[in-house]
């Protein structure tokens, strides 16, 4: 579940950096490569939200819902089912 998370975060934290128009890792004044960090660190942080609202909204059991530090604790695991929704929300 965690490698399918931060997948979802690195592939949104490429798209910040290109709508950006940032340049590349050893380019770029500091002040510059330090807004690009916040704002790519803000989009994982807004991704994985998202995605952890989308989620809890196809649980009816409050009970059962998840958070994002349950999602990304390699310790837990999920049904396949589970796993399709986790594939399949962030396209959505």
């Amino acid at each position: 579940m965690r490698a399918a998370v931060e997948q979802m975060q690195d592939y949104l934290a490429h798209c910040t950096a290109e709508q950006l128009g940032a340049p590349p890792d050893e380019e770029g004044a500091p002040e510059v490569r330090a807004e690009l960090e916040t704002r790519i660190r803000q989009a994982r942080e807004d991704a994985l939200d998202q995605l952890v609202e989308r989620l809890n909204s196809f649980i009816p059991d409050p009970a059962c819902r998840v958070s994002a530090n349950y999602l990304l604790n390699e310790a837990n695991y999920y049904s396949h089912e589970f796993q399709v929704y986790v594939d399949v929300l962030p396209a959505m």
